[in-house]
């Protein structure tokens, strides 16, 4: 058995496209568990429409607003499957895609099996992953495939297109609910470092709506730091597990530090710059010392500029604060 955890809240006008194509998979023997957050809209009204439509779905609703790491966790503590999959409310996926991935699970006798991807914009498509055929790989080429260098590739170290087999979950924490944002990234990190084998997947079987609010990018913009603790934690567990791509996740916290300084600058907000700032070219330059080679160092040489700029913007804010106040 299959188990779906969907954490929901405040998507009524995609969880039914969502429910649908749960319901609608050629792999039938799924459990489906809803966990609604509190949430504000109709969503759970539309939630109790499809328990009674079709008994493979499990709907629990939550008494607070907890987060969609406690949500998922929940999920996961009922979950009957030998197999879990997790999907978000406001997306879909396509009707062979757990029938194909638990296939190739079974097929390779691999503990996560990742799909391809569209992400889907208002006013275009991204393919990601997308392998020229099915193929078994070690951790290392998984984690080389999925957390990519800045510019080199987009991140897909996402729960949404894997498949994971249900006891490798014995070995590792359930979701940090402290770290509200990047926390399924250091989640799928860490369930990537306990797993033996993976299994990549060419058919497109999840289909990400790019249209949702929140991103990281915003949420540093208000001095949220989340992202940059997940991605410290992340570097932690890799380095842990001699994961020789740890640099490229040491190099997305840092890049989360320059956003996160650099709104703090446009803003005039000195505690938000210090959090970006702090042990900033220590990081910068322990990246370097990993690299080392000329475009490493033309990056960090750039990054080195922009703290400078951003000090200097900030301290005009700050000035035209004071007189202007």
């Amino acid at each position: 058995m299959i188990s779906i955890i969907v954490p929901v809240y405040n998507t009524s006008q995609f969880l039914d496209r969502c429910l649908q194509s749960l319901v609608s998979q050629t792999y039938k023997d799924i459990e489906i568990i809803l966990i609604d957050d509190c949430s504000t809209d109709n969503s759970a009204e539309i939630m109790r429409q499809w328990e009674t439509k079709d008994d493979r779905i499990k709907a629990i609703y939550k008494s607070e607003n907890t987060g969609v790491s406690d949500s998922r966790n929940r999920g996961l503590s009922i979950a009957n499957g030998d197999f879990i999959g997790f999907v978000d409310s406001d997306d879909w996926i396509d009707p062979n895609m757990y029938f194909k991935m638990n296939e190739s699970l079974i097929k390779f006798d691999a503990d996560i099996a990742i799909c391809s991807t569209r992400k889907v914009y208002s006013d275009r498509n991204e393919d990601l992953l997308v392998p020229n055929n099915e193929s078994c790989i070690s951790r290392e080429e998984a984690f080389s495939t999925c957390l990519k260098y800045l510019g080199r590739g987009s991140n897909n170290m996402f729960l949404w297109n894997k498949l994971f087999r249900k006891n490798i979950f014995d070995t590792i924490p359930n979701f940090h609910t402290d770290i509200r944002y990047c926390e399924d990234i250091l989640w799928v990190t860490e369930a990537f470092c306990k797993a033996r084998k993976f299994v990549l997947c060419s058919d497109i079987g999840y289909y990400y709506r790019c249209l949702r609010e929140g991103s990281s990018i915003n949420l540093l913009n208000n001095g949220i730091t989340d992202p940059i603790n997940a991605y410290n934690l992340i570097c932690k567990e890799l380095i842990n597990h001699n994961i020789s791509c740890s640099n490229a996740a040491y190099q997305r916290m840092i890049d989360y530090k320059d956003i996160l300084f650099r709104n703090a600058a446009k803003q005039g907000n000195i505690k938000m710059f210090r959090i970006g700032a702090n042990k900033y070219n220590r990081h910068l330059f322990r990246w370097l010392w990993r690299e080392k080679n000329y475009y490493a160092l033309k990056w960090v040489v750039r990054k080195e500029i922009s703290i400078l700029y951003y000090s200097i913007i900030l301290i005009i804010n700050k000035v035209k604060y004071f007189f202007c106040s």
